[in-house]
């Protein structure tokens, strides 16, 4: 094991390498039609990497060690147990890694296209790659002959991602001279760096719910933030600030009762939070001025930030940097008076999670995402719930390739008369239970572009759509889905569906699947496999024109 930590004082960034050694020893034995392979993993005990802000673990609770291993299929690859380790970054400032795999210079197993290797986050679904094929980078080790690029990527503020790494033989590799006993040694070298910590002057502080010191604004009619330290005369001003060092203030002016103003102070920009979750949550507040004075270029978690604003009419955030915010989950959640949102300027390269973000805002009567980047988005549950004013949708932009939750995307958007969702991939989509529930004045759905081999839940995904008068589900693959309950409940105006492509072995639950289809004249389920179905109850109530 051969550890160092190297520094750059003027760059005021740490490189970190860690290396683990695997030595591949290969022997022919005698008699067999194939050859004996065996992986020896060298390390013990734990290995820490510290500097004052990032901290890498590596953790050998599964060393990789395969006693005499043969060459495997991919599958059983896979399933080897993997060895484990940790990457923490426990800055507030964004930390960059890449893993890569060297090649020493003692090796004698040069084949490199008989080595499967797999390297993926914990419980993440990756192929497994051929070593040979991966890209070739610089090498850092001076015995190295070269360094091939597993994965880089970037650690946000405070994150830790967790690795499965496994080796073995591709399952056709061959008997020849290249490959017996030939020795492969390589080391695996982490290599993380990260810059400077945050300036935190004119930060605000982060906020603890446990104290909630926000409270001082919980019932403000207005918030206003300024650029300079003026104070409000005759009220004594609260720091607020991330140091404590009163470069943040806050007065709370009580003088009219009924327009308590929050001022909040720097002399400068004031800096919003790495977790600014829940910042402006409150019913009250009618008025938040002054935005164009807060820098929120370091906030990683917008989550809730303005939930429950309920009397909030105007909202200006043109001048908010959104560039490393992975959370927007509910960020306007429950904004219900809000008839318009310019989020154009809005950079979402990095959001995981749009879950809610725009749940019941019942005032909104347009909304231009065309903008949004959503190439990371992996939760969009209840993304547009309850956005009643809305009479269409431009996601022509979206990517909704690493989607898992569609889960009441579109759930009571009464007003929506046309949604076009022809470029949606939903290949990774698990859930789509109440996507389309109740939006009663769609007269049309294309779904045949979905791919549903995921999906596990369905139910009420289409339930109360009462305008839908035809629905082309053909190309759905339900062999997944475990839960049918109420999927067609009170498709009033359907006069046929085919649902004989449809694989029902796995569903559970059938209750109120047809429920209140008043207008379906026959449905023919000769096809439906019910033997594990546990629920049925009303399934077919109120199908008052069914005569086949």
């Amino acid at each position: 094991m051969n550890v160092f930590i190297k520094g750059d004082r003027r760059s005021k960034s740490i490189t970190a390498v860690v290396f683990l050694l695997f030595v591949l020893i290969s022997t022919l034995v005698v008699g067999t039609s194939y050859a004996l392979w065996q992986i020896l993993f060298v390390q013990t005990d734990e290995n820490v990497i510290k500097s004052s802000c990032f901290e890498i673990k590596f953790s050998d609770t599964n060393p990789i060690f395969l006693d005499e291993a043969y060459p495997i299929s991919d599958s059983e690859g896979r399933n080897l147990t993997p060895y484990e380790f940790t990457l923490t970054n426990t800055c507030d400032s964004e930390a960059r890694y890449q893993i890569n795999l060297e090649i020493l210079n003692d090796s004698t197993f040069t084949d490199l296209q008989y080595i499967k290797e797999y390297l993926n986050e914990k419980d993440g679904a990756v192929s497994a790659l051929t070593l040979g094929k991966r890209q070739l980078v610089e090498k850092t080790l001076d015995n190295a002959t070269s360094a091939y690029k597993l994965k880089s990527g970037v650690l946000g503020a405070r994150e830790a991602k967790t690795f499965h790494f496994r080796l073995w033989f591709d399952i056709n590799t061959p008997v020849i001279d290249s490959v017996i006993n030939k020795e492969l040694n390589s080391k695996i070298t982490v290599i993380a760096s990260y810059n400077a910590p945050v300036n935190t002057r004119n930060m605000m502080m982060e906020r603890n719910t446990s104290t909630n010191n926000y409270a001082f604004m919980m019932d403000s009619k207005r918030i206003i933030f300024r650029d300079s330290l003026v104070g409000v005369a005759g009220v004594e001003g609260i720091d607020i600030s991330f140091n404590q060092d009163r470069s943040v203030m806050a007065y709370v002016d009580n003088s009219n009762p009924d327009l308590k103003t929050t001022y909040i102070e720097a002399n400068g920009k004031i800096k919003f939070p790495v977790n600014s979750s829940s910042l402006f949550m409150s019913a009250s507040v009618t008025t938040i001025e002054g935005l164009e004075y807060v820098d929120t270029s370091n906030v990683v978690n917008m989550n809730s930030m303005f939930l429950f604003c309920s009397s909030l009419t105007d909202l200006d955030l043109t001048s908010f940097d959104t560039s490393k915010v992975t959370n927007m989950f509910a960020m306007f959640s429950n904004c219900s008076s809000l008839t318009s949102l310019d989020l154009t300027s809005f950079d979402t390269s990095q959001v995981t999670n749009m879950g809610s973000i725009f749940e019941r805002c019942r005032g909104l009567n347009s909304l231009d995402l065309a903008s949004f980047d959503t190439s990371k988005v992996t939760s969009m549950w209840y993304m547009f719930s309850g956005c009643e004013g809305l009479t269409s949708l431009n996601l022509t932009s979206f990517v909704t390739s690493n989607v898992t939750s569609m889960t009441g995307m579109f759930n009571e958007c009464v007003g929506l008369i046309s949604l076009d969702l022809s470029n949606f991939d939903t290949g990774n989509v698990k859930e789509m239970d109440n996507m389309f529930l109740n939006c009663s004045v769609l007269t049309d759905l294309d779904v045949t572009s979905f791919n549903t081999s995921k999906v596990i839940d369905m139910s009420n995904m289409f339930s109360c759509c009462g305008s839908l008068t035809s629905l082309n589900l053909a190309s759905f693959d339900t062999s997944n889905v475990t839960d049918m309950s109420g999927m067609f409940e009170s498709c009033m105006s359907l006069t046929s569906l085919d649902l004989t492509s449809f694989d029902t072995r796995n569903v559970t639950g059938m209750g109120s699947m047809f429920y209140n289809c008043s207008s379906l004249t026959s449905l023919d389920l000769t096809s439906f496999d019910t033997r594990n179905v546990t629920s049925m109850d009303s399934m077919f109530c109120n199908c008052s024109s069914l005569t086949s």
